[in-house]
């Protein structure tokens, strides 16, 4: 994996090293992947259907970003409709991730 940071400067890199723990922690070390594609499908469905749709990000007020979108429109307010993303396979409700 390439470096996301300017040489010598380990700030730079906190944002992508905070969302590949978050993906490691929440995916990768729950669910046993045996081949490239089934962890590469597996992650796509994480960022598509819950990263980027359902989970609550501290940093939009604990929001996920489709209702941070709906709240705030920016950019013509992208946001997919809520409930009509895909429902992945990898993803076991739980009190760390509420419906």
């Amino acid at each position: 994996m390439c470096s996301m940071s300017r040489r010598g400067n380990c700030w730079d890199n906190a944002v992508a090293e905070s969302f590949f723990g978050t993906l490691k922690t929440e995916l990768l070390y729950k669910l046993p992947l045996q081949t490239r594609r089934a962890a590469r499908n597996a992650v796509a469905d994480y960022i598509e259907s819950f990263y980027n749709v359902r989970r609550r990000h501290s940093s939009l007020d604990y929001l996920s970003p489709v209702e941070f979108e709906l709240k705030h429109p920016r950019n013509g307010g992208s946001a997919p409709i809520p409930g009509m993303e895909n429902q992945g396979a990898w993803r076991q409700e739980s009190p760390a991730f509420p419906a």
